[in-house]
């Protein structure tokens, strides 16, 4: 572990890159990844910086929405480890798929390209999610906080402005998954590259992953929803 962290610290000059790094994976993530050094002990620690800075960037731009109270940023911290602990285990899915189909890669490879397929996934993902919040803020910000806070009080029966407005909400989530799935689609071929594999073992390890990996997203969101409800019962 002090390997680790000291080989972090040695590539904090890595950080101011981030966003230059973060606009060649958005434009071209197969060929950056591509690029990516075949020695996975030089690309794990770099790997490792991007994945942070892209939870910080995620934590940062959640909290202009979480409610004004004591212990407010508890469970928020608390989603946060969950997601780190979700992309290790959506890269184990990865890797299983991969050996499932017979792909003859390294789990640290997958790891390491998952890192940054993952960071900016989740990137793409909470961007949506926060225009998404962001039109009913704007539009409606009684309604958003009595959902926020789990106001008693809440409407149960919404009116036509505001089923409008849930219809909004759910089209640019809809946009968001399409542009997740399409971001995915883009990384695969890293993937396949990394495991010498035929295109027809890649769609067949695709098709594995993306069952898979919805069932990790699925429990993912099943344990933030709770992660809320613990979290409320303690503001009782």
């Amino acid at each position: 572990m002090d390997k680790i962290f000291g080989e972090l610290l040695k590539h904090l000059d890595y950080v101011p890159r981030y966003f230059s790094i973060l606009a060649k994976l958005l434009l071209q993530p197969k060929t950056y990844l591509a690029t990516l050094s075949a020695d996975d002990d030089i690309e794990l620690p770099p790997a490792l910086v991007f994945l942070t800075v892209s939870f910080i960037l995620i934590v940062l731009s959640n909290l202009p929405f979480v409610p004004a109270r004591e212990g407010a940023l508890t469970p928020l911290a608390a989603r946060g480890v969950l997601m780190l602990f979700a992309m290790l285990a959506y890269s184990l899915v990865v890797h299983l798929c991969w050996r499932i189909v017979g792909g003859r890669g390294s789990f640290m490879r997958c790891f390491i390209l998952s890192a940054y397929a993952s960071s900016v996934a989740s990137l793409i993902v909470i961007v949506f999610l926060l225009l998404a919040l962001s039109v009913i803020i704007a539009l409606d910000p009684t309604l958003y906080h009595a959902w926020a806070t789990h106001d008693a009080a809440a409407p149960k029966i919404l009116t036509g402005f505001q089923l409008g407005l849930a219809a909004a909400f759910a089209a640019i989530i809809a946009l968001g998954v399409i542009a997740w799935l399409a971001w995915v689609v883009a990384c695969w071929g890293a993937f396949r590259a990394a495991y010498a594999a035929s295109r027809l073992r890649s769609f067949w390890a695709f098709c594995l992953t993306l069952i898979l990996g919805t069932v990790i997203l699925a429990a993912t969101w099943m344990i933030s929803a709770a992660i809320g409800v613990v979290a409320e019962s303690g503001q009782a």
